[in-house]
């Protein structure tokens, strides 16, 4: 997440406090100094899902046709 993304989401959650959205740069830069209230309170911000999407890589859902219980049907046949 980018940090305009971060400070977005915090300065929302600072109006919904009640406190002023405008502060949120300086508090973000607080809890990077290691201010235990303001890490606590940037942990409590809920963030937008990203919206890149991740590479991922093609894997095969099915498997290939293999004849499981072939060596079991030899044996089957060759009794009789």
């Amino acid at each position: 997440m980018s940090d305009e993304v971060v400070l977005e989401a915090l300065a929302a959650r600072l109006e919904m406090d009640g406190r002023d959205p405008a502060d949120a740069p300086a508090l973000m830069s607080s809890a990077r100094g290691g201010d235990a209230k303001a890490v606590a309170l940037l942990r409590g911000v809920v963030l937008p899902a990203p919206r890149a999407s991740l590479p991922m890589p093609v894997q095969q859902l099915v498997r290939e046709k293999r004849e499981r219980f072939l060596p079991f049907g030899r044996l089957a046949l060759r009794r009789r």
